[in-house]
């Protein structure tokens, strides 16, 4: 029985003195945040992946960090955010020649289409029992042709000067890059008449470039 609890224990000691210095050797393997010289862990030394939310601090990955290109599309970014107004206006055209009844200027930060309304009220002059003309959207970058509507008095036996219409005319522009624009409502005279453009407003609300 001797025998046999010597040859347990001599084995024991030997698997202990194997193993000592092999889980020394190892734990002398491991790296630890003290052994990193601080700045020198590159994203070469990182696996793919190796890095995940979870051990990222809240707050501690900024706009810088991020590469925009990488970035998908906001969906409220197709919503209209900037809006202006401008005061209400007149003008009194007397050619075929548009000129400005109300205009608004609009600064853009981002590239973006342009929704512009704008209306008026068309009146005969004192002294014309008729009147034609038209109004459309002008802006920097020139004319919105096919905002172009139409006004004429009827004849309606009403005195000279009195008789008046409400047009609205409205058009989504084109891309608009960055910088200050001005846009608003524009108005001419026909030959046949004599008119005069009162109460104009116009409102821009800039949209998504898309």
């Amino acid at each position: 029985m001797n025998i046999r609890n010597n040859v347990v224990a001599y084995v024991a000691i030997l698997v202990a003195v194997v193993l000592a210095p092999t889980s020394a050797y190892a734990a002398s393997l491991m790296v630890r945040s003290g052994d990193i010289v601080d700045g020198q862990v590159k994203s070469v030394d990182l696996g793919s992946n190796s890095v995940r939310s979870g051990k990222i601090a809240d707050g501690q990955v900024t706009g810088a960090d991020v590469v925009e290109s990488s970035l998908g599309q906001v969906p409220t970014a197709l919503q209209g955010g900037l809006g202006r107004h401008g005061t209400t206006g007149s003008c009194d055209p007397e050619t075929l020649t548009y000129v400005p009844c109300s205009t608004v200027s609009v600064t853009l930060a981002a590239p973006a289409r342009l929704l512009v309304i704008g209306s008026v009220r068309a009146a005969s002059e004192v002294g014309a029992d008729e009147y034609q003309g038209n109004c459309r959207i002008g802006t920097t970058s020139g004319a919105v042709n096919a905002s172009t509507d139409y006004v004429q008095s009827h004849d309606g036996g009403v005195g000279e000067g009195d008789y008046s219409e409400n047009l609205t005319v409205m058009a989504v522009t084109t891309v608009f890059p960055v910088g200050t624009h001005v846009v608003g409502v524009d108005c001419n005279q026909t030959d046949d008449g004599a008119i005069v453009y009162e109460q104009a407003r116009v409102v821009v609300v800039a949209l998504s470039a898309g």
